[in-house]
């Protein structure tokens, strides 16, 4: 079986041509990874379809664990799994993690120019006295 990051690497096509043509034939024999891949386009674009609420501690798996997920820094596959897991019998967690793949994606792959002052100015944000705010 295709991890869920394989298949969110496939969909957003960012894998070489020769890569991507062998993910092609392993989803063309395994169906549970088609139909996957048909599911997450659909609940990507489904406006009704509400985000978990970030801010339940209720709400597993948490944003941190996402955020690992993504950034591929999560090292434990048993977790891995579950998490994969959560995402396929959730349509709000298989939207979130396919519209949070691809903002990434399509966000990092373009090159940040800021104004060449935005540097000179940052530096000199001005920083509140903290015995001030104290005091006050």
């Amino acid at each position: 079986m295709l991890s869920l990051q394989t298949l969110l690497s496939f969909s957003d096509q960012l894998n070489d041509a020769e890569h991507q043509e062998m993910i092609a034939k392993r989803i063309a024999v395994d169906q549970y990874a088609s139909q996957l891949l048909v599911r997450l386009d659909f609940v990507k674009k489904m406006p009704r379809l509400e985000a978990p609420d970030v801010f339940d501690p209720e709400v597993q798996p948490n944003v941190n664990l996402v955020a690992e997920y993504l950034d591929h820094q999560l090292q434990n596959p048993e977790l891995i799994r579950h998490y994969e897991k959560s995402c396929f019998e959730s349509d709000q967690l298989l939207a979130e993690i396919g519209c949070c793949y691809e903002i990434l994606n399509h966000r990092l792959s373009i090159p940040i120019n800021p104004p060449k002052n935005c540097r000179h100015r940052l530096y000199y944000i001005p920083i509140q006295d903290k015995t001030a705010e104290q005091t006050a």
